[in-house]
C-alpha cells in the first residue's frame, strides 16, 4: 500500500468512527413518548416507578388527541437498609425489587407542562418496624445543589400532598430444612408532593453544570434524605424545562 492509500484509509476510518460517535450521541439523547395518564398517582405509582423510563427526556402526550402537553426527566433512587427478609440475611441489597422491611424508593420528575414547571417527588417506604403515620413520610421541602448554589423549593400548595398506606406480604424466613417459606405482613407507605419551579430556577436547571446534582428531601416528620440525581438526567434538564420556558400557565 502506498502512502496516499494509507492516509486515505485512515481518513475513511475516522469518518466512519465520527459518524458512529454522532449516531451513539443521538441515540443517547433519544426521547420517549408516554401518555400523561401513565404518571397518574391517584391510585399510587408502582414501587420505585417500575416500568417508567429514566435517563431519557419523556414527551408527555394527551392520550385522547395525542398532542404534546409537556416534558419530564425521571430519576430513581433506592435504599435497602436491611431488616427482616431472607434476602437481607444474605446481605443482598435490591431496593427496586419490591417492598421489603427497610427499603425505600424515591422517584423524582423534573420538567415542564402547560400548567408550569415543577419537580415531583414520589416516595414508597417499607419501614423496618410497624406503626408510624403515613403523613409523616410526605416530602415537604426539596433542596437542590446546583453548582455552588442551594435552590430551595416549596410545595405548589399546602393541600397538594397525597398519601396512602397498605400492607404487603414478604418472605421472612424459611424452615430449618429450607422447604417452607414463612410469610409475614408489613406496612407500606406512599406519599407524593409537587414542588413549584419558577422561570429563574428553571433557567438555573437548564444551565446546570455537568455531573451529578444532590438533593436534600425533608419529610413531614423531620427526617431528611440526601441523594444524587445522575449526570445523565441533569444533562436533560435543558430539554425538559424548555417545553414551557416561561413556567407560566398556557
Amino acid at each position: 500500500m502506498n502512502l496516499y492509500k494509507f492516509w486515505r484509509s485512515i481518513s475513511v476510518s475516522a469518518v466512519i468512527i465520527s459518524g458512529l460517535t454522532l449516531s451513539l450521541s443521538h441515540r443517547a439523547l433519544a426521547t420517549v413518548d408516554l401518555p400523561e395518564d401513565k404518571l397518574n398517582t391517584e391510585q399510587g405509582l408502582k414501587w420505585g416507578g417500575d416500568g417508567l423510563p429514566s435517563d431519557d427526556v419523556v414527551i408527555l402526550r394527551d392520550a385522547l388527541v395525542n398532542s404534546v402537553v409537556g416534558k419530564v426527566v425521571i430519576d430513581k433512587h433506592g435504599e435497602d437498609n436491611g431488616g427482616d427478609g431472607i434476602l437481607n440475611i444474605f446481605g443482598i441489597k435490591s431496593p427496586f425489587a419490591g417492598p421489603n422491611p427497610g427499603r425505600l424508593t424515591i422517584v423524582t420528575l423534573w420538567g415542564s407542562k402547560e400548567e408550569g414547571c415543577f419537580v415531583k417527588a414520589i416516595v414508597h417506604n417499607a419501614p423496618k418496624s410497624e406503626g408510624g403515620n403515613p403523613k409523616g413520610f410526605v416530602p415537604v421541602k426539596l433542596e437542590v445543589g446546583v453548582g455552588d448554589r442551594v435552590i430551595k423549593l416549596t410545595p405548589t400548595s399546602k393541600g397538594g400532598a397525597k398519601t396512602a398506606n397498605s400492607t404487603y406480604t414478604y418472605t421472612k424466613e424459611y424452615t430449618s430444612d429450607y422447604k417452607t417459606a414463612i410469610k409475614a405482613e408489613a406496612p407500606l407507605y406512599f406519599a407524593e408532593n409537587t414542588f413549584a419551579v419558577n422561570a429563574k430556577v428553571a433557567d438555573l436547571f437548564r444551565n446546570a453544570p455537568k455531573g451529578d446534582a444532590k438533593i436534600r428531601l425533608t419529610f413531614a416528620n423531620g427526617d431528611t434524605k440526601i441523594f444524587p440525581v445522575g449526570h445523565k438526567n441533569v444533562a436533560r434538564w435543558r430539554d425538559s424545562y424548555d417545553y414551557n420556558a416561561s413556567c407560566q400557565a398556557k
